[in-house]
């Protein structure tokens, strides 16, 4: 049965179009994507990545999204158009930056478009960017630009060292034990969804998410339909409205064709 009343669609990258034991991305999903465009939907890719990150694993190349949401909410673009940008400010940049240098830390600073880490990588650098299926960013100083999110290299025993330097309602969460993110307040991708429906003046009926990991939780939360990968743990399926298949049988594409197409 196919439903009419959907609009808009939010996508996640990694291991819902992007898998990681191939290191490439699901294409017959992205097809089905760009049908979906052609039958009037917005489509928004909505990650934690930052715009650089998705740039460079070559995303953009294969498929033209309506808008992204990068760095977990922390920006959000529609059309190239940049509509929402979390700050922090330049002095805390610097304050943290300075604190972590001192403890031999790597720090990896965003911009909008823009990423660098700010002092020499050591090997962790390499070690965490292996991990994410990621591409280290080059070394650049802080010049003031605005930043939105910030990730410190090292092990969690330095944490106690960066946290002080925070402002007030800054948001700062570990998410391995090689590295730690920080962000001007703890906006998530349901958070900024809710921002991107008030922007095209939709309603959350009008939405669907397709996601599978924890992050992807307040974007279910947020759209009136939500879809987990086959490939998802069991509690994120738990939170979905429908499971599809694996990313290995192209689940976002099977959901969209049998239910929106």
């Amino acid at each position: 049965m196919k439903n009419s009343n959907i609009k808009i669609l939010f996508v996640d990258i990694d291991w819902t179009i992007l898998n990681h034991n191939t290191k490439d991305f699901d294409y017959p999903s992205l097809e089905a994507l760009k049908l979906a465009q052609e039958k009037g939907m917005l489509v928004y890719i909505a990650t934690a990545r930052p715009y650089h990150s998705i740039k460079q694993i070559k995303l953009l190349k294969h498929f033209t999204p309506d808008g992204i949401i990068t760095s977990n909410g922390s920006a959000i673009f529609y059309k190239n158009k940049l509509i929402h940008f979390e700050e922090i400010p330049p002095k805390v940049v610097r304050r943290i930056c300075k604190e972590a240098v001192k403890h031999h830390l790597n720090v990896e600073l965003t911009g909008a478009k823009s990423r660098y880490v700010i002092s020499k990588r050591m090997k962790k650098v390499e070690e965490l960017y292996k991990v994410f299926y990621d591409v280290i960013p080059s070394i650049k100083k802080y010049d003031g630009k605005p930043i939105c999110t910030m990730m410190i290299v090292g092990p969690s025993k330095y944490d106690k060292f960066i946290t002080p330097h925070l402002r007030k309602g800054m948001f700062i969460k570990r998410f391995s034990e090689l590295g730690t993110d920080i962000s001007a307040s703890p906006i998530a991708k349901g958070e900024a969804i809710k921002l991107v429906l008030a922007y095209h003046n939709l309603s959350k009926e009008n939405s669907v998410s397709f996601g599978d990991s924890e992050l992807d939780i307040t974007m279910f939360e947020s759209t009136g339909i939500s879809v987990a990968v086959g490939n998802a743990k069991e509690e994120i399926k738990q939170k979905a409205t429908y499971v599809t298949d694996h990313i290995n049988e192209s689940g976002v594409a099977n959901f969209i064709k049998k239910y929106l197409l």
